[in-house]
């Protein structure tokens, strides 16, 4: 399914096509952009604070490894992010036992739920191969199903709950069985990657440059290719830095106010659509529901 921000952003072709004032064309192209790569970006934010940084105090564990918590007395809530540009993953869970429900989702860079399992079907437990954009032919024995993602980065996150507090020890054993294990053991490494530092600052003009770095990791929807085509007019290329010295004032004035207009409307569709920190946040509110499972 195609995110409510690209089908929002298409909306907006037909209007800044029709502009004739170069300032006013870099300004509409510029609110775009940052509304395309907010999602990203916040993806990134979570990825680099979580995975990548590990002097960060958000820091789980490293690329393509998994990492439990309990975030309540009831509920344990696994992370993992995974770097398929050398390896394709089996995610192995096991058969349910009677003292807890786990589910899965699983999210792109472009911060798109691709995948879930929930409490039914997670019960029954199985192996997924998990696949990037380098699809693997070879497809391990016992796979129950091929998950692939578009985009070279992907989120795992395991959601296990407890009947009540007295149960806690049974989820800890549940996740001892819990793996993620590569298909190809001797390239378990994550390729190399000069990961930018995610400074905490959406009103900045490096804003774009996380944009230029995503874009190089990702498949872009063929409806979505006029508008990345339409990026390059203000410098953002995938895989390419975003320089803006050599621009004129009004330009950045231009580029300014478009991102300002942008970060307007991202920050209120984030908050409708963020699915990594909405899936979280349901944590709390069932852990007050324990008695009716």
């Amino acid at each position: 399914m195609k995110p409510i921000f690209f089908v929002l952003i298409g909306a907006l072709l037909p209007v800044s096509c029709n502009l004739a004032s170069p300032e006013i064309e870099m300004q509409t192209i510029a609110k775009e952009a940052y509304i395309y790569a907010y999602p990203m970006v916040q993806q990134y934010a979570t990825m680099y604070a979580h995975a990548i940084d590990c002097q960060s105090e958000s820091y789980k564990a490293p690329l393509n490894h998994l990492s439990f918590e309990s975030v309540t007395p009831c509920i344990a809530l696994g992370e993992a992010w995974i770097d398929f540009r050398t390896n394709s993953y089996v995610l192995h869970i096991p058969k349910q036992n009677d003292y807890c429900q786990l589910s899965v989702q699983i999210t792109d860079l472009y911060s798109n739920t691709y995948f879930h399992i929930d409490r039914e079907e997670g019960a029954a437990g199985g192996d997924f191969l998990l696949q990037g954009r380098a699809r693997d032919t070879f497809i391990p024995e016992g796979v129950k199903k091929v998950i692939v993602s578009e985009t070279d980065f992907a989120c795992v996150l395991i959601k296990i709950c407890t009947k009540n507090r007295d149960s806690v020890v049974k989820w800890n054993e549940l996740t001892e069985q819990i793996a993620i294990e590569p298909v190809h053991i001797k390239s378990n490494k994550t390729a190399a990657a000069d990961f930018p530092p995610y400074m905490q600052d959406t009103g900045n003009i490096r804003f774009y440059g996380y944009l230029s770095f995503l874009l190089q990791f990702c498949n872009v929807n063929p409806s979505d290719k006029r508008l990345i085509k339409r990026f390059e007019m203000i410098g953002i290329t995938a895989g390419k830095p975003f320089i803006a010295k050599s621009w004129s004032q009004a330009d950045q004035g231009a580029m300014y106010r478009g991102m300002t207009a942008g970060k307007i409307v991202a920050d209120s569709l984030y908050r409708v659509n963020n699915t990594i920190h909405q899936w979280i946040s349901t944590v709390e509110e069932e852990d007050k529901e324990q008695a009716t499972y």
